[in-house]
């Protein structure tokens, strides 16, 4: 058996069209989420320098725990005789990727730009070095590949432009915006997510010719989403200024989160053409692995598997906790988005500072789910009592 995870260090869920977009062309993806299961509420566990850790741990940012080469996921396979590999493009920021204890650790190196070649961007590098991995001939062992791309950059100008005649339509001309500025235009990061569907393509056709000779996992996920581009994308004043500095906000903690089984025969039938409404976190893709191994989550991994997840009726969570650098915390339950600004620019997350003080109340914001998708209207003041309930929840899951 093996298992080919590609993670993005930021990829926005609401640009794919499997997530409801409907004017960006992401039709390989879309083709995989037909027969997959895709998972509506995937959330980050952190979107801080730590982003992206839960993936190996299994545990949430914020929980004590070992060094992450002690117990990661990794090393679990490791033990057991599974051989893992990481590639990893230039640019990414995969969190403590040096002290992950794969078997072999192996960089592309790409560019980003207008000028650039298409074939020579880093998502174009990583999957062409992860197709020839992949036709090498089929090790005898259970085995891991893992691949990270960064956040889709600007594109070569075939791809920027790609959506300029549908922003001409829609009264926004790009031809008005200089070149030097495209970077910062939803357009061009339109063409760019483009790009990426188009290289995901070319893995997926090699992971069909691969499934034909043993089941394997896929699982293509992002540490983090976006939420300025959203903003744009909604075209209306309100979404327009729904982009503030706080990291929390939704669209910036909730990402795809897409997993298929090819190859498995009916022993996995069950887990193509799911759509999941459950609550799933990033702490949930390391038992997922162990699970696919046939190997126990360890009693101090605090996810679930995604494999029991995408099965059950009912969710095993009812809320998901979130965080950044320190400074801001975060509870989203089917009701509400709780933002909480620690009372410390540098303080440690504490009980206390969270919620021992008088002026808590301040430092909180509340969004009405699933209504608000921009966190466009503060509701905290309309609803003490409700964030004082959230709160004291937020503050109960601190060590």
């Amino acid at each position: 058996m093996q298992a080919i995870v590609v993670t993005f260090d930021r990829l926005a869920t609401r640009l794919i069209g499997c997530y409801g977009n409907e004017w960006i062309e992401t039709p390989n993806l879309d083709r995989l989420a037909s027969g997959a299961t895709v998972f509506d509420n995937h959330f980050a566990d952190s979107v801080g320098q730590s982003a992206g850790q839960a993936w190996f741990t299994g545990r949430h940012s914020g929980s004590p725990s070992l060094p992450v080469s002690a117990n990661n996921v990794i090393a679990l396979l490791h033990r057991t005789g599974v051989a893992t590999e990481l590639r990893i493009a230039s640019r990414s920021q995969l969190c403590g990727s040096e002290s992950l204890n794969f078997d072999r650790v192996v960089q592309t190196v790409g560019d980003d730009g207008l000028d650039v070649d298409p074939n020579a961007v880093p998502i174009a590098r990583l999957v062409q070095s992860a197709v020839s991995l992949l036709n090498e001939p089929t090790p005898a062992t259970n085995r891991l590949v893992w691949l990270h791309a960064p956040e889709p950059g600007l594109p070569p100008e075939g791809f920027a432009t790609l959506y300029f005649e549908d922003f001409e339509e829609r009264g926004m001309p790009m031809t008005e915006v200089p070149r030097e500025s495209w970077s910062h235009e939803i357009a061009v990061a339109a063409g760019s997510v483009s790009l990426v569907d188009h290289w995901i393509g070319e893995l997926l056709s090699q992971i069909n010719v691969l499934s034909q000779q043993q089941p394997t996992l896929l699982i293509i996920t992002a540490a983090r989403g976006r939420s300025y581009l959203e903003g744009f994308l909604a075209e209306s004043p309100a979404a327009r200024g729904a982009t503030p500095a706080d990291l929390l906000r939704e669209q910036e903690v909730k990402s795809p989160l897409l997993l298929s089984i090819q190859g498995g025969g009916e022993r996995f039938a069950d887990f193509n053409s799911i759509r999941c409404p459950h609550f799933v976190q990033a702490t949930d893709l390391a038992p997922t692995l162990l699970d696919w191994f046939g190997l126990t989550k360890p009693s101090g991994f605090e996810g679930t598997s995604l494999l029991k997840e995408a099965l059950s009726v009912q969710s095993t969570r009812k809320q998901v906790r979130f965080r950044d650098n320190c400074r801001n915390l975060g509870l989203r339950t089917t009701e509400w988005n709780c933002l909480v600004r620690l009372a410390e620019e540098n303080g440690s997350i504490t009980k206390d500072v969270c919620f021992g003080d008088a002026t808590w109340p301040e430092r909180v914001q509340l969004f009405s789910k699933p209504d608000d998708i921009w966190d466009v209207t503060d509701l905290a003041t309309q609803q003490p009592e409700v964030c004082e309930s959230l709160v004291r929840e937020l503050a109960s899951s601190i060590e």
